[in-house]
């Protein structure tokens, strides 16, 4: 009936309210690495998210919290402000909850021609 299927879903609503938390990891604009950039007009570009970055965890697991930052390499200017350049793989207890994208902050124009010869040579040489 209605009445049991609402206080049902009144039960689980509850019991998720118990035993999950909300857990800001990042707030926006908050740069969650620093990567290498070739061939623009800077060398580094902050990497984060546009928006608070929140996940809902069981409760006392923030405490076991770890990321791991993957960017795409190598990374070529120009890059835009929100432009995604890596995952944010995020682990409990070494176990995977979730693969995030993480974008530029900023924005990286593409070098002058001194600047991309040199990056060009430098990543031929690697």
């Amino acid at each position: 009936s209605d009445t049991t299927r609402a206080l049902e879903s009144q039960k689980l609503l509850n019991w998720g309210f118990l035993f999950y938390e909300s857990v800001k990891v990042y707030s926006a604009r908050q740069a969650v690495s620093e990567l290498r950039i070739w061939r623009g007009a800077a060398n580094k570009v902050s990497a984060g998210f546009q928006d608070d970055f929140v996940l809902s965890l069981p409760k006392g697991a923030a405490e076991k919290l770890k990321v791991s930052l993957t960017s795409q390499q190598p990374l070529m200017a120009p890059v835009r402000r929100g432009q995604a350049i890596g995952t944010l793989r995020v682990f409990v207890d070494d176990k995977p909850i979730g693969d995030y994208p993480v974008v530029a902050l900023n924005d990286v124009p593409v070098a002058g021609i001194i600047g991309r010869t040199w990056d060009a040579l430098r990543l031929w040489l690697q």
